[in-house]
Protein backbone atom coordinates (compact mmCIF):
# COMPACT_ATOMS: atom_id res chain seq x y z
CA UNK A 1 0.00 0.00 0.00
CA UNK A 2 2.87 2.36 0.75
CA UNK A 3 4.78 1.60 -2.43
CA UNK A 4 5.51 4.58 -4.63
CA UNK A 5 2.93 3.87 -7.34
CA UNK A 6 1.24 6.37 -9.61
CA UNK A 7 -2.32 5.67 -8.43
CA UNK A 8 -1.47 6.25 -4.76
CA UNK A 9 0.35 9.51 -5.57
CA UNK A 10 -2.56 10.71 -7.65
CA UNK A 11 -5.09 9.56 -5.05
CA UNK A 12 -3.38 11.36 -2.16
CA UNK A 13 -3.07 14.57 -4.18
CA UNK A 14 -6.73 14.44 -5.24
CA UNK A 15 -7.83 13.63 -1.68
CA UNK A 16 -5.83 16.57 -0.31
CA UNK A 17 -7.54 19.00 -2.69
CA UNK A 18 -11.00 17.51 -2.11
CA UNK A 19 -10.67 17.65 1.68
CA UNK A 20 -9.79 21.34 1.47
CA UNK A 21 -12.85 21.98 -0.71
CA UNK A 22 -14.99 20.14 1.84
CA UNK A 23 -14.05 22.60 4.61
CA UNK A 24 -17.41 24.51 4.46
CA UNK A 25 -19.38 21.24 4.63
CA UNK A 26 -17.29 20.02 7.54
CA UNK A 27 -17.76 23.29 9.38
CA UNK A 28 -21.53 23.13 8.84
CA UNK A 29 -21.60 19.53 10.08
CA UNK A 30 -19.54 20.47 13.13
CA UNK A 31 -21.91 23.30 14.08
CA UNK A 32 -24.95 21.13 13.39
CA UNK A 33 -23.64 18.39 15.63
CA UNK A 34 -22.98 20.89 18.41
CA UNK A 35 -26.60 22.05 18.18
CA UNK A 36 -27.85 18.44 18.11
CA UNK A 37 -25.82 17.53 21.18
CA UNK A 38 -27.21 20.57 22.98
CA UNK A 39 -30.80 19.65 22.11
CA UNK A 40 -30.20 16.05 23.24
CA UNK A 41 -29.03 17.24 26.61
CA UNK A 42 -25.39 16.38 25.93
CA UNK A 43 -23.96 19.89 26.20
CA UNK A 44 -21.03 18.50 28.18
CA UNK A 45 -19.80 16.77 25.01
CA UNK A 46 -19.76 19.91 22.88
CA UNK A 47 -16.40 21.27 24.06
CA UNK A 48 -14.51 17.94 23.77
CA UNK A 49 -16.14 17.44 20.36
CA UNK A 50 -15.03 20.89 19.16
CA UNK A 51 -11.50 20.56 20.56
CA UNK A 52 -11.00 17.09 19.08
CA UNK A 53 -12.24 18.22 15.65
CA UNK A 54 -10.15 21.39 15.59
CA UNK A 55 -7.02 19.45 16.53
CA UNK A 56 -7.78 16.71 14.02
CA UNK A 57 -8.60 19.09 11.17
CA UNK A 58 -5.46 21.14 11.89
CA UNK A 59 -3.26 18.03 11.78
CA UNK A 60 -4.96 16.95 8.56
CA UNK A 61 -4.43 20.38 6.99
CA UNK A 62 -0.67 20.39 7.60
CA UNK A 63 -0.15 16.69 6.77
CA UNK A 64 -2.07 16.91 3.48
CA UNK A 65 -0.74 20.35 2.51
CA UNK A 66 2.42 19.04 0.79
CA UNK A 67 0.26 16.81 -1.41
CA UNK A 68 -1.60 19.90 -2.62
CA UNK A 69 1.52 21.98 -3.26
CA UNK A 70 3.99 19.39 -4.63
CA UNK A 71 2.38 15.92 -4.98
CA UNK A 72 5.41 14.29 -6.61
CA UNK A 73 7.84 15.37 -3.91
CA UNK A 74 5.43 14.60 -1.04
CA UNK A 75 4.57 11.16 -2.42
CA UNK A 76 8.23 10.30 -2.89
CA UNK A 77 8.59 10.15 0.90
CA UNK A 78 7.45 6.95 2.58
CA UNK A 79 7.01 8.92 5.79
CA UNK A 80 4.78 11.44 4.03
CA UNK A 81 2.59 8.72 2.53
CA UNK A 82 2.36 6.92 5.87
CA UNK A 83 1.42 10.15 7.68
CA UNK A 84 -1.27 10.94 5.11
CA UNK A 85 -2.79 7.46 5.26
CA UNK A 86 -2.65 7.53 9.07
CA UNK A 87 -4.57 10.83 9.16
CA UNK A 88 -7.10 9.50 6.66
CA UNK A 89 -7.56 6.40 8.84
CA UNK A 90 -7.76 7.85 12.34
CA UNK A 91 -9.35 11.28 11.81
CA UNK A 92 -12.78 9.68 11.13
CA UNK A 93 -12.47 7.93 14.51
CA UNK A 94 -13.51 11.25 16.13
CA UNK A 95 -16.77 11.26 14.19
CA UNK A 96 -17.27 7.52 14.65
CA UNK A 97 -16.99 7.87 18.42
CA UNK A 98 -19.92 10.33 18.45
CA UNK A 99 -21.89 8.14 16.03
CA UNK A 100 -21.45 5.14 18.30
CA UNK A 101 -22.27 7.14 21.43
CA UNK A 102 -25.53 8.46 19.97
CA UNK A 103 -26.41 4.94 18.83
CA UNK A 104 -25.99 3.55 22.33
CA UNK A 105 -28.44 6.10 23.79
CA UNK A 106 -31.25 4.09 22.27
CA UNK A 107 -33.88 6.79 21.75
CA UNK A 108 -35.30 7.44 18.29
CA UNK A 109 -33.82 10.91 17.81
CA UNK A 110 -30.30 9.89 18.80
CA UNK A 111 -30.48 6.75 16.65
CA UNK A 112 -31.70 8.74 13.65
CA UNK A 113 -28.98 11.37 14.01
CA UNK A 114 -26.40 8.60 14.41
CA UNK A 115 -27.50 6.91 11.17
CA UNK A 116 -27.65 10.19 9.23
CA UNK A 117 -24.21 11.16 10.45
CA UNK A 118 -22.85 7.72 9.48
CA UNK A 119 -24.33 8.08 6.00
CA UNK A 120 -22.83 11.55 5.60
CA UNK A 121 -19.31 10.64 6.64
CA UNK A 122 -19.32 7.54 4.41
CA UNK A 123 -20.28 9.71 1.43
CA UNK A 124 -17.65 12.28 2.33
CA UNK A 125 -14.99 9.56 2.45
CA UNK A 126 -16.14 8.23 -0.93
CA UNK A 127 -15.90 11.65 -2.59
CA UNK A 128 -12.45 12.18 -1.07
CA UNK A 129 -11.02 9.03 -2.62
CA UNK A 130 -12.16 8.83 -6.24
CA UNK A 131 -8.71 8.11 -7.69
CA UNK A 132 -7.19 5.51 -5.36
CA UNK A 133 -8.46 2.25 -3.90
CA UNK A 134 -5.91 2.45 -1.10
CA UNK A 135 -7.13 5.88 0.02
CA UNK A 136 -10.77 4.76 -0.12
CA UNK A 137 -10.33 1.52 1.82
CA UNK A 138 -8.08 3.14 4.42
CA UNK A 139 -10.62 5.90 5.01
CA UNK A 140 -13.55 3.45 5.10
CA UNK A 141 -12.01 1.15 7.72
CA UNK A 142 -13.21 3.13 10.81
CA UNK A 143 -16.80 3.17 9.51
CA UNK A 144 -16.83 -0.58 8.92
CA UNK A 145 -15.66 -1.24 12.46
CA UNK A 146 -18.19 1.29 13.78
CA UNK A 147 -21.10 -0.51 12.09
CA UNK A 148 -19.86 -3.82 13.51
CA UNK A 149 -19.69 -2.25 16.98
CA UNK A 150 -23.23 -0.89 16.53
CA UNK A 151 -24.53 -4.33 15.60
CA UNK A 152 -22.75 -5.95 18.53
CA UNK A 153 -24.23 -3.35 20.91
CA UNK A 154 -27.72 -4.01 19.57
CA UNK A 155 -27.23 -7.75 20.08
CA UNK A 156 -25.99 -7.32 23.64
CA UNK A 157 -28.82 -4.90 24.49
CA UNK A 158 -31.44 -7.17 22.96
CA UNK A 159 -32.96 -4.32 20.96
CA UNK A 160 -34.88 -5.72 17.98
CA UNK A 161 -33.86 -8.36 15.47
CA UNK A 162 -30.12 -8.10 15.09
CA UNK A 163 -29.94 -10.06 11.84
CA UNK A 164 -32.23 -7.52 10.15
CA UNK A 165 -30.02 -4.69 11.39
CA UNK A 166 -26.89 -6.51 10.18
CA UNK A 167 -28.49 -7.10 6.78
CA UNK A 168 -29.42 -3.43 6.44
CA UNK A 169 -25.97 -2.27 7.43
CA UNK A 170 -24.45 -4.75 5.00
CA UNK A 171 -26.68 -3.55 2.17
CA UNK A 172 -25.85 0.06 2.98
CA UNK A 173 -22.07 -0.51 2.97
CA UNK A 174 -22.14 -2.71 -0.13
CA UNK A 175 -24.33 -0.17 -1.94
CA UNK A 176 -21.98 2.65 -0.99
CA UNK A 177 -19.04 0.58 -2.20
CA UNK A 178 -20.77 -0.29 -5.49
CA UNK A 179 -21.57 3.37 -6.14
CA UNK A 180 -17.99 4.36 -5.37
CA UNK A 181 -16.68 1.57 -7.60
CA UNK A 182 -18.67 2.84 -10.58
CA UNK A 183 -17.49 6.40 -10.04
CA UNK A 184 -13.91 5.18 -9.53
CA UNK A 185 -13.94 3.21 -12.80
CA UNK A 186 -15.45 6.15 -14.65
CA UNK A 187 -12.77 8.39 -13.21
CA UNK A 188 -10.02 5.98 -14.26
CA UNK A 189 -11.47 5.85 -17.77
CA UNK A 190 -11.56 9.64 -17.88
CA UNK A 191 -7.94 9.90 -16.72
CA UNK A 192 -6.87 7.26 -19.25
CA UNK A 193 -8.67 9.16 -22.00
CA UNK A 194 -6.98 12.38 -20.95
CA UNK A 195 -3.59 10.70 -20.89
CA UNK A 196 -4.20 9.18 -24.31
CA UNK A 197 -5.26 12.57 -25.66
CA UNK A 198 -2.16 14.17 -24.15
CA UNK A 199 0.03 11.44 -25.65
CA UNK A 200 -1.53 11.95 -29.07
CA UNK A 201 -1.11 15.71 -28.74
CA UNK A 202 2.59 15.28 -27.98
CA UNK A 203 2.98 12.81 -30.85
CA UNK A 204 1.30 15.27 -33.20
CA UNK A 205 3.59 18.07 -32.02
CA UNK A 206 6.61 15.78 -32.43
CA UNK A 207 5.42 14.80 -35.90
CA UNK A 208 5.13 18.46 -36.89
CA UNK A 209 8.58 19.12 -35.41
CA UNK A 210 9.96 16.10 -37.26
CA UNK A 211 8.52 17.35 -40.53
CA UNK A 212 10.14 20.72 -39.96
CA UNK A 213 13.41 19.01 -39.06
CA UNK A 214 13.11 16.82 -42.12
CA UNK A 215 12.65 19.81 -44.40
CA UNK A 216 15.67 21.57 -42.89
CA UNK A 217 17.96 18.55 -42.78
CA UNK A 218 17.01 17.04 -46.14
CA UNK A 219 17.40 20.37 -47.90
CA UNK A 220 20.83 20.72 -46.31
CA UNK A 221 21.91 17.16 -47.09
CA UNK A 222 20.68 17.33 -50.69
CA UNK A 223 22.42 20.63 -51.33
CA UNK A 224 25.92 19.15 -50.99
CA UNK A 225 25.59 16.33 -53.57
CA UNK A 226 23.63 18.58 -55.92
CA UNK A 227 26.43 21.15 -55.83
CA UNK A 228 28.92 18.35 -56.41
CA UNK A 229 26.96 17.02 -59.41
CA UNK A 230 26.65 20.50 -60.85
CA UNK A 231 30.36 21.18 -60.36
CA UNK A 232 31.39 17.88 -61.95
CA UNK A 233 29.05 18.38 -64.89
CA UNK A 234 30.37 21.92 -65.40
CA UNK A 235 33.95 20.62 -65.50
CA UNK A 236 33.10 18.06 -68.16
CA UNK A 237 31.06 20.62 -70.11
CA UNK A 238 33.94 23.11 -70.03
CA UNK A 239 36.24 20.53 -71.53
CA UNK A 240 38.59 19.39 -68.76
CA UNK A 241 41.70 17.43 -69.73
CA UNK A 242 40.94 13.80 -70.63
CA UNK A 243 42.75 12.42 -67.58
CA UNK A 244 40.39 14.42 -65.31
CA UNK A 245 37.14 13.36 -66.97
CA UNK A 246 37.00 10.02 -65.16
CA UNK A 247 37.62 11.77 -61.82
CA UNK A 248 34.75 14.22 -62.45
CA UNK A 249 32.47 11.37 -63.53
CA UNK A 250 33.36 9.41 -60.40
CA UNK A 251 32.55 12.46 -58.28
CA UNK A 252 29.15 12.75 -59.97
CA UNK A 253 28.54 9.02 -59.45
CA UNK A 254 29.40 9.22 -55.73
CA UNK A 255 27.10 12.21 -55.24
CA UNK A 256 24.31 10.39 -57.08
CA UNK A 257 24.65 7.36 -54.79
CA UNK A 258 24.54 9.67 -51.76
CA UNK A 259 21.30 11.26 -52.99
CA UNK A 260 19.88 7.84 -53.79
CA UNK A 261 20.63 6.60 -50.27
CA UNK A 262 18.96 9.65 -48.75
CA UNK A 263 15.87 9.25 -50.92
CA UNK A 264 15.69 5.52 -50.15
CA UNK A 265 15.75 6.24 -46.41
CA UNK A 266 13.02 8.86 -46.80
CA UNK A 267 10.90 6.48 -48.84
CA UNK A 268 11.35 3.61 -46.39
CA UNK A 269 10.51 5.85 -43.44
CA UNK A 270 7.37 7.06 -45.21
CA UNK A 271 6.35 3.47 -45.98
CA UNK A 272 6.79 2.45 -42.36
CA UNK A 273 4.76 5.42 -41.11
CA UNK A 274 2.02 4.59 -43.63
CA UNK A 275 2.22 0.89 -42.70
CA UNK A 276 2.84 0.09 -46.34
CA UNK A 277 6.22 -1.60 -45.90
CA UNK A 278 6.14 -5.21 -47.16
CA UNK A 279 8.65 -7.95 -46.43
CA UNK A 280 9.93 -10.48 -48.99
CA UNK A 281 9.86 -13.59 -46.82
CA UNK A 282 11.85 -16.49 -48.28
CA UNK A 283 14.47 -19.08 -47.42
CA UNK A 284 18.06 -17.88 -47.66
CA UNK A 285 21.50 -18.78 -46.37
CA UNK A 286 22.39 -16.41 -43.53
CA UNK A 287 26.20 -16.68 -43.43
CA UNK A 288 26.73 -16.00 -47.14
CA UNK A 289 24.40 -12.97 -46.96
CA UNK A 290 26.40 -11.50 -44.09
CA UNK A 291 29.70 -12.26 -45.81
CA UNK A 292 28.46 -10.44 -48.95
CA UNK A 293 27.69 -7.37 -46.85
CA UNK A 294 31.12 -7.57 -45.20
CA UNK A 295 32.90 -7.78 -48.57
CA UNK A 296 31.07 -4.66 -49.73
CA UNK A 297 32.34 -2.61 -46.76
CA UNK A 298 35.79 -4.04 -46.12
CA UNK A 299 37.32 -2.04 -48.97
CA UNK A 300 36.05 1.21 -47.43
CA UNK A 301 37.41 0.14 -44.06
CA UNK A 302 40.85 -0.77 -45.44
CA UNK A 303 40.97 2.51 -47.41
CA UNK A 304 40.55 4.35 -44.10
CA UNK A 305 43.30 2.30 -42.48
CA UNK A 306 40.96 0.26 -40.28
CA UNK A 307 41.09 -3.41 -39.42
CA UNK A 308 38.03 -5.36 -40.50
CA UNK A 309 36.77 -8.63 -39.01
CA UNK A 310 33.91 -10.64 -40.48
CA UNK A 311 32.41 -14.15 -40.12
CA UNK A 312 34.16 -16.92 -42.04
CA UNK A 313 32.27 -18.06 -45.11
CA UNK A 314 33.52 -21.59 -44.50
CA UNK A 315 31.88 -21.92 -41.09
CA UNK A 316 28.96 -23.83 -42.57
CA UNK A 317 25.56 -22.80 -43.98
CA UNK A 318 22.74 -21.57 -41.75
CA UNK A 319 19.37 -21.57 -43.52
CA UNK A 320 16.69 -19.25 -42.21
CA UNK A 321 13.46 -17.70 -43.42
CA UNK A 322 13.17 -13.94 -43.71
CA UNK A 323 13.85 -10.93 -45.90
CA UNK A 324 17.55 -10.96 -46.85
CA UNK A 325 17.39 -7.54 -48.52
CA UNK A 326 16.06 -5.80 -45.40
CA UNK A 327 18.61 -7.67 -43.30
CA UNK A 328 21.39 -6.36 -45.53
CA UNK A 329 19.91 -2.86 -45.36
CA UNK A 330 20.13 -2.84 -41.57
CA UNK A 331 23.70 -4.15 -41.59
CA UNK A 332 24.66 -1.62 -44.26
CA UNK A 333 23.42 1.19 -42.01
CA UNK A 334 25.34 -0.20 -39.04
CA UNK A 335 28.59 -0.68 -40.98
CA UNK A 336 28.31 2.66 -42.76
CA UNK A 337 28.04 4.47 -39.43
CA UNK A 338 30.81 2.38 -37.87
CA UNK A 339 33.27 3.24 -40.66
CA UNK A 340 32.19 6.90 -40.78
CA UNK A 341 32.71 7.45 -37.05
CA UNK A 342 35.88 5.38 -36.57
CA UNK A 343 39.18 7.06 -37.34
CA UNK A 344 41.48 4.28 -36.12
CA UNK A 345 41.27 0.76 -34.78
CA UNK A 346 38.94 -1.92 -36.05
CA UNK A 347 35.46 -2.76 -37.26
CA UNK A 348 34.12 -6.20 -36.33
CA UNK A 349 31.03 -7.94 -37.69
CA UNK A 350 30.05 -10.93 -35.56
CA UNK A 351 27.28 -13.50 -35.83
CA UNK A 352 25.82 -15.81 -33.20
CA UNK A 353 22.87 -18.17 -33.70
CA UNK A 354 20.99 -20.25 -31.14
CA UNK A 355 18.25 -22.71 -31.93
CA UNK A 356 15.00 -22.56 -29.92
CA UNK A 357 12.43 -25.05 -31.11
CA UNK A 358 11.53 -24.28 -34.70
CA UNK A 359 13.20 -20.87 -34.55
CA UNK A 360 16.72 -19.56 -34.64
CA UNK A 361 17.66 -16.61 -32.46
CA UNK A 362 20.03 -14.59 -34.61
CA UNK A 363 22.25 -11.89 -33.14
CA UNK A 364 24.53 -9.78 -35.33
CA UNK A 365 26.88 -7.29 -33.67
CA UNK A 366 28.76 -4.46 -35.37
CA UNK A 367 31.61 -3.36 -33.10
CA UNK A 368 33.73 -0.28 -33.70
CA UNK A 369 36.50 1.70 -32.01
CA UNK A 370 34.90 5.08 -32.60
CA UNK A 371 34.01 7.78 -30.06
CA UNK A 372 31.34 5.60 -28.43
CA UNK A 373 27.75 6.24 -27.48
CA UNK A 374 26.98 8.31 -24.36
CA UNK A 375 24.26 6.62 -22.26
CA UNK A 376 21.98 9.64 -22.52
CA UNK A 377 22.23 9.59 -26.32
CA UNK A 378 21.30 5.95 -26.94
CA UNK A 379 17.55 6.60 -27.26
CA UNK A 380 18.06 9.60 -29.53
CA UNK A 381 20.11 7.52 -31.96
CA UNK A 382 16.98 5.75 -33.20
CA UNK A 383 14.85 8.91 -33.43
CA UNK A 384 14.28 10.20 -36.98
CA UNK A 385 16.16 13.37 -37.94
CA UNK A 386 18.00 13.38 -34.59
CA UNK A 387 21.63 12.43 -33.97
CA UNK A 388 23.42 11.55 -30.78
CA UNK A 389 24.91 15.02 -30.29
CA UNK A 390 24.91 18.37 -32.01
CA UNK A 391 28.67 18.11 -32.52
CA UNK A 392 28.19 14.75 -34.24
CA UNK A 393 25.70 16.18 -36.71
CA UNK A 394 27.91 19.18 -37.39
CA UNK A 395 31.07 17.09 -37.87
CA UNK A 396 29.76 14.09 -39.82
CA UNK A 397 26.49 15.30 -41.32
CA UNK A 398 23.62 12.93 -42.10
CA UNK A 399 19.88 12.96 -41.46
CA UNK A 400 19.75 10.46 -38.61
CA UNK A 401 17.26 8.44 -40.67
CA UNK A 402 19.38 5.33 -41.19
CA UNK A 403 19.18 4.00 -37.63
CA UNK A 404 15.51 4.94 -37.31
CA UNK A 405 14.73 2.96 -40.48
CA UNK A 406 16.86 0.08 -39.17
CA UNK A 407 14.86 -0.01 -35.94
CA UNK A 408 11.57 0.07 -37.85
CA UNK A 409 12.66 -2.75 -40.16
CA UNK A 410 13.87 -4.89 -37.25
CA UNK A 411 10.55 -4.45 -35.43
CA UNK A 412 8.69 -5.24 -38.65
CA UNK A 413 10.62 -8.54 -38.80
CA UNK A 414 9.76 -9.29 -35.16
CA UNK A 415 13.16 -8.34 -33.75
CA UNK A 416 14.90 -5.32 -32.29
CA UNK A 417 18.06 -3.25 -32.48
CA UNK A 418 20.27 -2.19 -29.58
CA UNK A 419 23.15 0.19 -29.02
CA UNK A 420 25.61 0.29 -26.15
CA UNK A 421 29.10 1.46 -25.33
CA UNK A 422 31.91 -0.86 -26.32
CA UNK A 423 34.81 -2.17 -24.24
CA UNK A 424 37.17 -0.43 -23.66
CA UNK A 425 35.97 2.16 -26.18
CA UNK A 426 33.76 2.50 -29.20
CA UNK A 427 30.21 1.24 -29.54
CA UNK A 428 28.28 -1.94 -30.30
CA UNK A 429 25.18 -1.96 -32.50
CA UNK A 430 23.21 -5.19 -32.41
CA UNK A 431 20.47 -6.68 -34.53
CA UNK A 432 18.48 -9.40 -32.75
CA UNK A 433 16.03 -11.41 -34.83
CA UNK A 434 13.96 -14.54 -34.21
CA UNK A 435 13.94 -16.29 -37.58
CA UNK A 436 12.16 -19.52 -38.63
CA UNK A 437 14.42 -22.33 -39.78
CA UNK A 438 14.65 -22.28 -43.58
CA UNK A 439 14.89 -25.04 -46.15
CA UNK A 440 18.15 -25.41 -48.04
CA UNK A 441 17.74 -24.84 -51.76
CA UNK A 442 19.18 -27.45 -54.09
CA UNK A 443 21.10 -26.10 -57.06
CA UNK A 444 20.11 -27.69 -60.38
CA UNK A 445 23.23 -28.62 -62.44
CA UNK A 446 23.41 -27.07 -65.86
CA UNK A 447 23.13 -29.46 -68.82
Amino acid sequence: MLRDDEELRRGLAASAHERLRQAPVRLSTLLGMCWALYELGEARLILPWLVANVIGQTIEFFVMRPFRLDPARASASVGGRMAALTVITFLPVIGCSVIYYLWTKGDLTSTTISLLLLTGVVLVNATSALESRAVFYVGATPFVFTTIAMIVHAAVSGNGKVWVLALCFGLFLSGAHAAWERIYRARKAELAARQEAETRRREAEEAVANRAAMAAIVSHELRTPLITVAAGAALIEDGVPPHKVSSAARTISDASRLMGKLLDDLLDRSKVEARAMALDMRDFELVSSIVDVARFWETAAYAKGLEFEAPDAGSGPIWVQGDPNRLRQILNNFLSNAIKFTDRGRIALRLSVQRQGGMKQVRIDVIDDGPGVPPDAVERLFTPYVQGAARTAKTYGGTGLGLAVSRDLAELMGGRVQARAGTPRGSVFSLILPMPIGQASVAVPAE
